[in-house]
């Protein structure tokens, strides 16, 4: 991560960053004007048909509200991360009451900034100076099954269904356990643990070296 000086749209600049090079280029946190959530919006919407394009199923058409709320929350959490002598911990009221986790198209939308949470939390580990962040994260992160992955959160069990009913979310759900080798369960419900296994089953075939770790119990029980 690196700072940014001054600049008349902060968010449309990390976003840029962010979803351009995979980078977190931070300026300094602030609100965001109208005109940088309209430029930031136009970068979001970029993004979902990108990722839209890139699913083998129909994708969720995107929630801008949800989709803004979570570019802006990940600019408040990556600027805590950088700069935790400027920042306070208290939650921008504005930031304080996340989208509704019902709809498949939100989970979608929040994940466009949201899926480099597992960075976020390393960084967090890693810095002096932001106690109790970890804890701000996991509550933040709780909603989100899907940006959540890779991290240590257990997530909200009514959240991770609404992933798995949903073919688009449910492959990206399964590709992303896999890719990021999910070293723990994300969930205690033993009914979603079991959807979850069936799931990387029939997707890891012959292949049972890319199973992730907490599915190895699973597929031999015996050891």
């Amino acid at each position: 991560m690196s700072t940014l000086d001054e600049n008349p749209f902060p968010l449309a600049s990390f976003v840029e960053g962010l979803l351009g090079e995979a980078i977190a280029h931070v300026p300094a946190w602030k609100e965001p004007s109208v005109q940088d959530e309209s430029h930031t919006l136009e970068l979001l919407e970029k993004a979902h048909q990108v990722a839209s394009e890139s699913s083998a199923h129909v994708a969720p058409a995107i929630d801008p509200s949800s989709a803004l709320w979570a570019a802006r929350l990940t600019h408040w959490l990556c600027w805590q991360v950088l700069c935790p002598g400027e920042s306070s911990r208290q939650l921008p009221a504005t930031l304080a009451k996340p989208p509704s986790t019902e709809s498949p198209g939100t989970h979608f939308a929040v994940d466009l900034c949201l899926r480099f949470a597992p960075s976020i939390e390393q960084q967090i580990s890693r810095t002096d100076g932001i106690d109790g962040m970890e804890a701000v994260l996991a509550r933040l992160l709780e909603p989100w099954p899907l940006s959540a992955l890779g991290t240590k959160i257990q997530v909200s069990a009514q959240s991770l269904r609404v992933i798995l009913e949903d073919g688009c979310l449910r492959a990206c759900y399964r590709d992303r356990f896999i890719e990021r080798g999910a070293n723990r369960w994300p969930t205690e419900d033993p009914s979603l643990r079991e959807k979850i296994s069936r799931l990387v089953r029939e997707t890891v075939g012959e292949h049972p070296e890319l199973i992730p770790t907490p599915l190895h119990d699973f597929f031999n029980p015996e050891e």
